[in-house]
């Protein structure tokens, strides 16, 4: 179990927060904050998973190094890279969220026991 304390910068807090907040980060849910509702974890990759299944297919129907293997193979990067912005955003969005309410954050990671 590791446990720690973040104590935000003073420029990028609200003017007046005093408050203090802990997190639990879990499987089924993002976040479980000790104040407020628990944060969804987004299933950003559910969406577009047919899509790229689909353009993956077509990719390994085509002869390498081809014109349109080439154009097919951006179309996959572009659907990989469309989910990995997705992500980046919400954790931008959540972690900016977090330090302009908070004064102190502190964060629990536990270590899960994986499954074989």
């Amino acid at each position: 179990m590791l446990c720690f304390c973040v104590v935000p910068d003073r420029s990028r807090r609200t003017p007046g927060s005093k408050k203090h907040v802990s997190c639990d980060m879990g499987l089924k849910q993002f976040m479980i904050p000790s104040e407020g509702d628990p944060v969804e974890n987004p299933q950003y990759f559910r969406k577009p998973e047919r899509q790229l299944a689909k353009a993956q297919r077509k990719l390994s129907h085509m002869k390498k190094g081809s014109k349109n293997y080439i154009k097919q193979k951006v179309k996959v990067a572009r659907l990989h890279e469309k989910v990995s912005n997705q992500r980046k955003d919400f954790l931008h969005k959540e972690s900016t969220k977090l330090i302009r309410e908070n004064q102190i954050i502190c964060l629990e990671d536990l270590q899960h026991k994986s499954f074989k």
